[in-house]
């Protein structure tokens, strides 16, 4: 009996040192085989927040890292990995609300201006310095509204500047009016940014030859609070009409103020939507601002 239990513990104690060499030996080579985690194949994770399908979600490490540079979590919250959840970068988040952002406001056109409207693309231009949602939508004429609509959506969403959307009116369909929507957008987010009663410099006609080469932030008149007034769990936005006016109207506007030039308006009749329509200031156009 003793010999066969010593027996039993020697081939016991060989046998975990078989087991020993093998794990050393497997544990070397795993620590100089190429790591997965690195890999830009098929299983790396892709910027747009999804993966292939049917790939396998590769085991990373890079929350850890990125948690590093954030503010300490409390020691019983774990790890997004053990609850089975996925890291969202900011941007991603901040991409997904300003879509939100435009469609909800896509909606809200529709719903005051009882019309469709369509997605103008546009890609010319620092658009990447825009809102990751930002769109231009227009609306054709019909029986109640016989002008072209363009407005913005997804301006609102930029978090620096006062949140505001803009639209204006045109006689006719023009890309030229989707561009200068961009460029004035681009001037709101990346400048000073622009508000109620502010004035703006186009850079060139509106349309055509016209004197018009200035946009004015207005309430807008024509659709009243309903459209101006809008809000959802972001908070409120303003929806301001850009109506175009010439050099002379600016200048009445900064010496008499604002009011003082929507007076002129109202007596004058003004034609907002023609592109040769005189200046109600009643000064020659063609002096500098």
């Amino acid at each position: 009996m003793i010999c066969q239990t010593t027996s039993a513990r020697t081939t016991r104690r060989e046998n975990h040192k078989k087991e020993g060499r093998l794990r050393r030996r497997s544990g070397s080579l795993r620590s100089h085989a190429p790591s997965h985690e690195c890999s830009t194949g098929r299983d790396a994770p892709r910027l747009d927040g999804q993966h292939d399908s049917g790939a396998r979600m590769p085991v990373i490490d890079a929350h850890s890292a990125l948690q590093r540079s954030r503010p300490q979590q409390h020691s019983s919250c774990r790890p997004l990995a053990a609850r089975g959840e996925r890291y969202c970068p900011d941007f991603l988040i901040e991409r997904r609300t300003s879509l939100n952002c435009t469609v909800r406001l896509q909606r809200h056109y529709e719903r005051v201006w009882s019309r469709p409207t369509e997605v103008c693309p546009f890609d010319a231009g620092p658009v990447h310095e825009l809102p990751p949602g930002f769109r231009v939508l227009c609306t054709p004429p019909d029986a109640k509204r016989v002008l072209w609509t363009y407005a913005t959506a997804g301006l609102s969403s930029s978090k620096r500047v006062p949140a505001i959307e803009l639209h204006l009116f045109s006689p006719r369909k023009s890309l030229g009016l989707v561009e200068l929507l961009y460029a004035v957008a681009h001037y709101h987010c990346n400048g000073p940014g622009l508000d109620w009663a502010h004035t703006v410099n186009l850079g060139r006609p509106w349309l055509d030859s016209s004197k018009c080469e200035y946009g004015l932030v207005s309430r807008p008149y024509l659709d009243g609070p309903d459209l101006e007034n809008y809000s959802d769990e972001e908070g409120g936005v303003k929806c301001y009409w850009l109506v175009p006016i010439t050099a002379d109207e600016v200048r009445l506007k900064v010496k008499q103020g604002i009011d003082s030039l929507e007076d002129e308006f109202e007596r004058q009749q003004f034609n907002y939507a023609d592109p040769g329509r005189k200046s109600v200031a009643g000064a020659s156009d063609g002096e500098g601002a």
